[in-house]
């Protein structure tokens, strides 16, 4: 949206209060980051608040954000583009054949591409490596592709 039309705020309002996503949209530039839950005059203090370019959010919502990057983030960014392919395939419950099969790569590099993911998550084993996934990056693991871009 930025990138379309950078005259626009974005304010997402979301069932999801992960912070991946919250910490994702305080770096591409979102005016705020609302929850379902929140109250109707909340929504609405926000909406004037981002249309006359103030940001919204909370400094509870900043420190989780930060939190969020400095515990979890940075062990999501050292992984390669590669490397977050795999993960995403191995969270999808794929094993070494059949990640081997759809990234078109012998299963030894599958293999190699696990051990280095399990390093950089500090993690033991591969089992460990989806619940770290599923446990901090959830819907954004599961994304049919990364473009190359960190989400955070």
């Amino acid at each position: 949206m930025r990138e379309r039309y950078p005259g626009t705020e974005v304010l997402p309002l979301t069932a999801h209060a992960r912070e991946c996503y919250l910490a994702w949209m305080m770096e591409v530039g979102a005016a705020g980051y609302l929850t379902k839950n929140e109250a109707p005059e909340a929504l609405v203090a926000a909406i004037r608040r981002a249309a006359q370019g103030e940001t919204c959010y909370t400094a509870e919502q900043v420190q989780r954000a930060r939190n969020w990057r400095e515990q979890f983030g940075g062990r999501w960014a050292s992984l390669t583009a590669r490397e977050r392919e795999v993960l995403r395939l191995l969270a999808r419950g794929l094993d070494n054949k059949g990640i081997a099969e759809a990234l078109s790569v012998a299963p030894k590099t599958v293999e190699s591409h696990v051990t280095h993911i399990l390093d950089k998550l500090g993690v033991r084993t591969r089992g460990e490596a989806i619940a770290w996934a599923h446990t901090h990056l959830a819907e954004l693991l599961l994304s049919p592709d990364d473009s190359g871009k960190s989400p955070m």
